[in-house]
């Protein structure tokens, strides 16, 4: 499968002088419909949200990414 970050939106929610980690979950259904879409068309375009988090455990950036994966031939 080829995957890759076709677009991202960044919001600066609060300033950090930390580092920030990017915990990136899906659940159960994100996964299970990606698959479906993917396994229907050959490929899957969607939106997910992330939150950026710093060392206080204060979210700092959300950040909304377009993945897209393709299966190969």
């Amino acid at each position: 499968t080829i995957f890759l970050t076709k677009s991202a939106k960044i919001e600066y929610l609060k300033e950090s002088k930390t580092n920030i980690l990017f915990p990136f979950v899906i659940n159960d259904d994100e996964i299970n419909n990606a698959k479906l879409i993917l396994t229907r068309e050959g490929k899957y375009d969607g939106w997910h949200e992330v939150y950026g988090i710093d060392e206080n455990n204060k979210k700092c950036i959300k950040a909304k990414i377009q993945v897209y994966l393709k299966l190969r031939n």
